[in-house]
């Protein structure tokens, strides 16, 4: 039951836009009449692209000098690059991807290079392993990486899948702490998901999150301990690990370790945003839910709105009386210096609803009010058009794009009274001089697209103001939050792979090996853990408790120290000043005398003289830097760092299955009896073909092969006697 729900998920939500869709064109003709309090912005250029635009959001970046440019996705396999001043192709663009695109996307410069990069998923939810994956792009338009989420049955999967969807948009930051910006994303799998700014998968991911996720994250510290947070919506079925029915908000930590979660009894399509809305000082974490459990046996939480402690405990909830998919837009609307929350509504009895509330979730005045034009699923986006101290309001919506005082719920103008426009508004000052735009994107008969230039009149005197979200997930790099993300964190740079007298490790940071392969990380929970080949647990301190650092003492011990200054748990090595800490490129993490005497070790070093491998001897698996010899020692097969398999005689090599250029790849012996070798994006690169297996053997004679149980050859590669 658990995966029918999770493919009925996917496939009832095609249906939903759907629905929505045929509603736009519908309601086309209905919009407000109300009298204008402001003159109407100019149409700067349309544009119109043969793709649907549906839940993209235009995000604003600099192609190629000048006036700001705009980046949105459509659903015939594209991300286009438009030019701000005319709306033509900027050169390079559209960017071709391998699925249609509803994710919006996040840009930074993540190079250093002065330059921008773009970060975008692609894939929607029309089936199960429906395909796109996360690309990179650089501002010509040339794809810097593209990465394929993957499921496996043994990772709580439907079926193994190598090509999931990614709907949700990026969010970009220094998430574990090593002055790189890191890629945070959900699928539309059981993973969530962390990329550092090259495309490779972080340490301690991907996070088993056990259903989908169409939810973008937060980013934050909320837990105050210096480093940057997580915070992501997702569902939840029966018949996983979670074993729940609904859907959930968790924190986590930049390192794939769960910090808290909180259970509503409805998916959370809504992507949760941060930041303090009762000005206590504190921030508060906002969501609204969604509509699949509702329409598929019931559920109590499709229409409401959830306001969580930095901790995690419920502050409160309102029902608004329709189905709350849309994300929170947290913006001050009445000018009181205080953070408010806004959200549109969808189906239900309240349908089509503009809220603004305060804090503790209670009507501001001129609110709720019509939308204008129908159903509302694109989060709110917010400047101060009439100059009056408060944030206003531009709602896309199933028919047009709408403007309303934040002080008053007045509208102020309709940007445009037809068409479908599922996802936010950009306002910014694209060019320069001091008037805003905002830029539209949405489609005019669901199959073509349209991005409209706006621009404000001077005597209007619009401002982005104080306190405003201007664009979908707030800022480019898509935080969600009012908190500070860094991009890079200079305080994370250059990781150690030692630790020398007095140097510590503090609570949830790390050493990492010189060769990128091993990670000694200190666990919040008091633990200390060292990983290899990014997730492969090769040491534990088996300790608990409420961690500070762990020290190497002067007096040659490795001690881990509790924040009520005990010791939860040493190596004993006391005695020998001058010590040090030492984490090998072979995995081996080594304690040293001033001498060179070992004192400890932790015994994971990998071994180099291992002839066979099976699922008791790398657990079926060989990474970068590891290698099997024969028996007598003459013959080696290395999985090199390159990415290559490679067997090699005394002399020369002898085979190799011809997959160099794709660094840190892995060899898999699969319980299907499969031997492949994956790349870093869990794509194959080569395999056997087999359907059976119980080791792979180095033999003496230098032949390389893959046994069944009955001691039977499967495969070989045929180079006995070289």
């Amino acid at each position: 039951m658990r995966y029918w729900g999770k493919n009925l998920i996917k496939n009832s939500f095609v249906m939903r836009i759907g629905v929505l869709l045929g509603l736009a064109f519908v309601l086309s003709g209905v919009y407000g009449t109300s009298a204008s309090a402001l003159t109407p912005p100019t149409l700067k250029w349309s544009r119109n692209v043969p793709g649907h635009i549906v839940q993209s959001s235009p995000s604003s970046v600099d192609l190629d000098g000048g006036t700001k440019d705009i980046v949105v996705g459509a659903w015939d396999n594209k991300v286009y690059g438009i030019r701000g001043e005319n709306g033509a192709d900027a050169a390079g663009w559209p960017a071709v991807t391998s699925k249609p695109v509803n994710s919006s996307a996040a840009i930074a410069d993540v190079t250093g290079d002065g330059l921008p990069e773009i970060f975008t998923g692609s894939g929607i939810a029309t089936s199960t392993c429906a395909g796109g994956g996360m690309y990179s792009f650089n501002r010509n338009g040339s794809q810097r990486f593209h990465f394929l989420a993957s499921d496996l049955v043994s990772t709580g999967g439907n079926s193994p899948c190598n090509d999931l969807a990614v709907q949700s948009s990026p969010a970009l930051g220094d998430l574990n702490f090593n002055n790189d910006t890191d890629v945070i994303f959900g699928s539309l799998g059981v993973r969530t998901w962390l990329l550092n700014s090259t495309g490779s998968l972080g340490f301690g991911w991907p996070f088993h999150w056990d259903d989908t996720q169409f939810a973008s994250a937060a980013l934050g510290d909320i837990n105050k301990d210096g480093k940057t947070d997580i915070v992501q919506g997702g569902d939840a079925s029966l018949g996983g690990i979670v074993n729940f029915r609904g859907g959930m908000v968790r924190a986590i930590s930049g390192f794939g370790k769960e910090l808290w979660q909180y259970r509503i009894d409805e998916q959370v399509y809504s992507s949760p945003v941060i930041g303090d809305i009762d000005g206590d000082g504190r921030v508060e974490i906002v969501f609204g839910a969604g509509n699949f459990w509702k329409n598929n046996g019931g559920a109590n939480d499709s229409t409401k709105v959830f306001a969580l402690s930095e901790t995690g405990q419920l502050k409160w909830s309102r029902d608004l009386g329709a189905e709350t998919l849309a994300s929170p837009t947290l913006a001050d609307f009445n000018g009181d210096g205080v953070l408010d929350v806004g959200i549109g509504t969808w189906n239900g009895t309240n349908a089509g609803k503009i809220y603004a509330m305060d804090g503790s979730g209670n009507n501001l005045t001129g609110y709720p009010r019509a939308s204008g034009g129908n159903l509302v699923i694109g989060q709110l986006s917010t400047a101060d058009l009439d100059n009056d101290g408060g944030q206003d309001i531009v709602t896309a919506t199933g028919s047009g794009v709408y403007a309303y005082s934040g002080k008053t719920g007045a509208l102020l103008f309709t940007l445009k009274g037809f068409g479908s426009y599922q996802n936010s508004p950009l306002i910014e000052d694209l060019d320069g001089n001091g008037l805003l735009d905002i830029v539209i994107a949405g489609s005019p008969d669901n199959v073509t697209g349209v991005v409209d230039r706006y621009e404000m009149t001077a005597g209007s005197q619009s401002n982005l103001g104080s306190n405003g979200w201007p664009k979908f997930r707030k800022n480019a790099q898509q935080s969600g939050s009012w908190l500070n993300a860094p991009l890079k964190d200079p305080n994370g740079a250059n990781p150690r792979n030692q630790l020398t007298a007095n140097q510590t490790i503090q609570a949830d940071d790390y050493i990492m090996s010189t060769n990128g392969q091993s990670l000694l990380h200190v666990q919040p929970g008091g633990n200390v853990v060292l990983f290899r080949n990014f997730n492969v647990v090769a040491w534990t301190s088996n300790s608990g408790g409420s961690p500070l650092q762990l020290v190497m003492q002067s007096d040659g011990n490795l001690v881990l120290y509790s924040k009520g200054g005990g010791a939860l748990w040493s190596t004993g090595t006391g005695g020998h000043p001058g010590a040090t800490l030492n984490l090998q490129d072979d995995g081996n993490m080594v304690i040293y005398s001033s001498t060179g005497t070992v004192l400890w070790t932790s015994g994971s070093s990998v071994p180099n003289y291992q002839s066979y491998v099976n699922e008791g001897q790398y657990g079926g698996e060989m990474f970068a830097f590891q290698q099997i010899k024969s028996a007598d020692g003459r013959y080696t097969l290395a999985m090199q760092k390159d990415g290559n398999l490679v067997l090699y005689s005394p002399t020369r090599a002898i085979w190799q299955a011809g997959t160099s250029g794709n660094p840190f790849s892995r060899l898999a012996i699969q319980p299907d009896g499969n031997m492949v070798v994956y790349d870093m994006n869990h794509r194959p690169l080569w395999y056997t073909g087999t359907n059976q297996r119980d080791k792979l053997i180095l033999q003496n004679d230098g032949n390389l092969v893959l046994y069944n149980g009955r001691n039977q050859p499967l495969w070989a590669t045929l180079t006995n006697g070289q």
